[in-house]
């Protein structure tokens, strides 16, 4: 309750959701419906048999000839199953129309063991458009775990369109004494770095984001800790 008396929820006033691994998939289903999702997503969702049918999609030979080639994998045949029943061909495009709270899932790239975060900002350092990809493949590359499910594939056009960096960056990468909380973002900065050469990595391989992130909360960190050394640096 308000001070005016005016009774407010706590989930009214989230503005940032992070997911990671399984909890990709709630994260980006409420982004995408709201509330509704209360009233669908146990019968869709949690209560499916989702191991089950991925399975028999594997194991069906109608999908042998895609999985035997080489751009194409378990995770790829996951994605597809979760936009069939649950995200109905929904890109980010579709979330940020949707209004909700910020949504923030992350998956691990392979080679290089980098957080990559689906945010728009990020997928800038790529040279990249995030809105037209679809919500599934996200969930997808944001769950499969190791071995278990392949790697899901995606382009990188780092370094062929001339990004750079934020200008509010400057006051803590032209410094030899940044603020100290700044450690963090500068860290995070690094491993942006790392994706931003397309010649050398042309392809990002990306596994469950529970291996560079176990609780989701690094990202949440990462926005406060960038607030902290902003208002340090004065």
């Amino acid at each position: 309750t308000t001070k005016s008396g005016n009774q407010i929820r706590l989930l009214d006033e989230v503005d940032i959701i992070t997911g990671v691994s399984g909890g990709s998939f709630t994260a980006l289903a409420y982004g995408l419906y709201g509330e509704e999702l209360f009233d669908i997503y146990e019968k869709r969702f949690l209560k499916r048999d989702v191991q089950g049918e991925l399975v028999a999609r594997v194991l069906n030979p109608v999908n042998w000839p895609a999985l035997s080639s080489t751009g194409w994998g378990r995770s790829d045949v996951a994605a597809q199953l979760y936009d069939e029943i649950l995200f109905n061909g929904a890109t980010f495009d579709d979330l940020d129309r949707a209004g909700g709270p910020a949504i923030a899932v992350s998956a691990t790239e392979l080679s290089t063991g980098s957080r990559l975060v689906f945010l728009q900002q990020n997928f800038d350092v790529m040279c990249a458009e995030l809105g037209p990809f679809k919500l599934s493949r996200a969930a997808a590359a944001s769950s499969a775990v190791p071995v278990v499910l392949s790697p899901i594939t995606i382009d990188n056009y780092g370094g062929s369109c001339g990004y750079h960096e934020p200008e509010w960056l400057r006051q803590f990468t032209d410094t030899h004494e940044p603020p100290r909380p700044a450690g963090r973002l500068l860290k995070r900065l690094q491993e942006l770095r790392e994706l931003d050469d397309a010649e050398e990595d042309r392809y990002f391989h990306l596994v469950d984001g529970a291996v560079s992130d176990n609780l989701g909360l690094r990202g949440v960190l990462d926005i406060l800790e960038t607030f902290e050394a902003l208002r340090g640096a004065g």
